[in-house]
């Protein structure tokens, strides 16, 4: 398969401001991040290895 390689000038990047003083955001920031063991990773696939 042959690939054609775009320059950066090609790119369009969007950036949205973090919509800290909207409700539904208070609610998120204020959940617990959790890790999980590698083996739950792989289970569901998202792990990389």
């Amino acid at each position: 398969m042959r690939m054609a390689f775009r320059g950066t000038e090609d790119i369009v990047v969007e950036t949205m401001k973090t919509p800290e003083s909207e409700i539904w955001y208070q609610d998120l920031k204020d959940i617990p991040s959790i890790e999980l063991p590698e083996r739950a990773l792989v289970a569901t696939g998202m792990s990389l290895h």
